[in-house]
């Protein structure tokens, strides 16, 4: 365990803890205790200090546990993941990309979550701002046989099975937008990076990254470039992290499981009753160009359908696309 991790595991009760408490308790110096709490900021953690009676937290934080999100999942699931938990990564899917290439272990699916990430990201090399201990970040790895072209579909059906788990968790109003973002009020909520890394014993590995915003704090907000909100703005309450992230696990292995067996067909009214953007017109942004067209819908392959100007339908794959409202940031 880090000097860093332990500090924080003092401080989670949210009482004053002096430095020399602080000190005394780790064996260190309070200097030492000082330097961790300044790091800890950086991270993005809000600390208080009031001379006289030392440091708290301003919020409560709940950290990450492997044993309640194990105990919180199904028994029919009990057996199925390999839970990892870290104070600090890089980011969960480079975690479980180095990982599986070193495992022995094929029965049981591997989730790497962690309570920050030093260089967390998004799809398109775009930065996943990860603050410390207050957001989930959550990568599963899913080895299936699907077809190459398949592949790209599961990062719409990780957006309707996280749908879900929100609002199996009373999180009311939440919406998809095609690709793999998941919505409140148009404003980003979580996202999604798949990433394919090969075959394996003659099956296909994905990396499925998660993030959701469950507790932004003010200091990570000026760093985000388009609307988002979280969960305690949303709800009102602070969800456990813990529950959600099990909560994710049921609804992915469920979700993923009517994939590869009956395909997006079954799946289509769901992902249309939640698309944000449904019947409106959107901008997709390409690399060197865009395209404007009024949104149909999905196809049985995950394509975006758009309605062009010139009166016909064309289906677009994800790929190094983005999409925005028809003069709006997104």
């Amino acid at each position: 365990m880090t000097t860093s991790n332990s500090v924080l595991l003092l401080l989670r009760d949210n009482c004053f803890h002096s430095g020399e408490e602080l000190a005394r308790s780790l064996g260190i110096s309070r200097s030492a205790i000082w330097k961790v709490i300044q790091a800890l900021r950086k991270k993005g953690l809000d600390i208080h200090s009031i001379r006289g009676k030392g440091y708290r937290l301003s919020k409560k934080i709940e950290l990450l546990d492997k044993d309640i999100i194990e105990q919180a999942l199904p028994s029919s699931l009990h057996d199925c993941f390999e839970v990892y938990t870290y104070f600090e990564l890089s980011s969960t899917n480079d975690f479980l990309l180095k990982h599986i290439k070193n495992s022995q272990d094929d029965l049981r699916t591997p989730v790497c979550l962690a309570e920050y990430q030093t260089h967390g990201r998004g799809r398109r090399g775009r930065v996943w701002h990860s603050p410390l201990g207050t957001n989930l970040y959550i990568s599963i790895s899913w080895r299936h046989k699907q077809s190459p072209q398949a592949v790209s579909g599961f990062s719409l059906v990780a957006a309707l099975a996280l749908a879900k788990s929100l609002e199996t968790l009373g999180v009311n109003g939440v919406g998809v937008k095609w690709p793999n973002d998941v919505l409140w009020n148009r404003k980003k909520l979580a996202g999604i990076l798949l990433e394919l890394i090969g075959e394996l014993h003659g099956d296909q590995l994905l990396i499925i990254g998660i993030g959701v915003n469950v507790d932004m704090p003010d200091s990570a907000n000026m760093s985000i470039n388009q609307p988002h909100t979280d969960l305690k703005k949303v709800t009102g309450i602070l969800l456990s992290r813990n529950i959600l992230a099990a909560e994710i696990l049921k609804r992915i292995s469920e979700y993923f499981k009517i994939y590869e067996k009956d395909g997006m067909a079954s799946l289509l009214p769901e992902w249309h009753a939640r698309d944000t953007f449904l019947n409106e017109k959107v901008e997709l942004i390409f690399p060197h160009q865009s395209i404007y067209g009024k949104v149909a819908g999905i196809d049985e392959q995950g394509s975006l359908l758009l309605d062009m100007n010139n009166g016909k339908r064309q289906a677009f794959q994800s790929g190094e696309i983005s999409m925005r409202p028809y003069g709006h940031e997104i």
